[in-house]
């Protein structure tokens, strides 16, 4: 199984701020690696954007210092 795009998704979750936050898209990213080796052998765009959906509502600064 191939996660090299569901593991950096993964490691921003992982700092998520609050903890109910983090337990929710640790089940989200569970979901994600489960489900993105059949949508990504339907639709390789459509698999990618599914797994970074679980980003969405982190801000920017946060996302550029969890990057440093």
């Amino acid at each position: 199984m191939d996660l090299t795009v569901v593991r950096p998704v993964a490691f921003f979750t992982w700092n998520a701020q609050t903890f109910a936050e983090r337990f929710r898209r640790r089940g989200l990213i569970f979901l994600m690696a489960v489900l993105r080796p059949f949508l990504y052998s339907t639709n390789r765009k459509f698999a990618t954007r599914v797994v970074h959906t679980v980003l969405r509502g982190v801000t920017r600064d946060r996302l550029d210092l969890l990057g440093e």
